[in-house]
């Protein structure tokens, strides 16, 4: 997946559901993504009829590692539990979500211990899972991970995702499988960071690897 870019934040004014679409359309050897949905006003006017939320470029096939990871060794005395916020706070992540269940900060780094849920944890009995690659908790925890490293080592605050360069999916975890992430900052800006980071299963093989993803943070 190349080009991954939040173009605004999906907010909801009311208690009411959204329809949200993503629309796939291929172009020689890739497919070009777009999420969008209908924006209304508090009113309940619409205002945009096909409000663009986020895009991307998503190939298909063998691809070769982007970066040259190890897994990572270190004190076990480091680690410790996350500290998710309460509902009531500005930024919450929802309990399915809720799968980082340890973080160690080192100069530069952050390594986060995960338990991959089941997909069926998260999609429910009525849905199928069929073609799924990853599931959105893990990948979402690999974020919350490198929010940490951001918080402790950049600035404190509320950081949300803007973009990811590139990002590899190589391969599934099973349910209840530990996995490891390690995220390096690369780069900082004013209100900006870049990181890189590696997801690893129990057994050594890279399950994700993203290249610049970037974060801002949020007034």
């Amino acid at each position: 997946i190349q080009d991954v870019h939040a173009v605004r934040g999906l907010k909801l004014t009311a208690d009411e559901q959204r329809v949200v679409t993503i629309e796939c359309a291929a172009i020689q050897n890739e497919y070009q993504t777009q999420i969008h949905s209908e924006f209304k006003n508090r009113q309940g006017m619409v205002m945009d009829a096909k409000r663009e939320y986020s895009h991307a470029r998503i190939a298909f096939g063998t691809f070769e590692r982007l970066l040259d990871w190890h897994i990572p060794s270190i004190d076990e005395s480091l680690f410790v539990q996350p500290n998710y916020p309460d509902s009531n706070e500005a930024f919450f992540v929802g309990p399915s979500f809720r799968v980082l269940r340890r973080a160690a900060l080192v100069s530069g780094r952050v390594i986060g211990q995960i338990l991959a849920p089941s997909l069926i944890e998260l999609v429910g009995n009525h849905r199928t899972t069929d073609g799924w690659m990853t599931p959105s908790a893990v990948l979402d925890a690999c974020l919350f991970t490198t929010g940490i490293l951001a918080w402790n080592q950049v600035k404190p605050g509320i950081s949300l995702p803007v973009s990811m360069e590139r990002v590899r999916v190589a391969s599934m975890p099973d349910a209840g499988e530990p996995c490891m992430v390690e995220s390096r900052l690369v780069s900082t800006g004013d209100r900006h960071a870049r990181f890189d980071f590696c997801l690893w299963g129990r057994d050594g093989r890279v399950l994700v690897e993203v290249c610049g993803y970037r974060i801002a943070w949020v007034d």
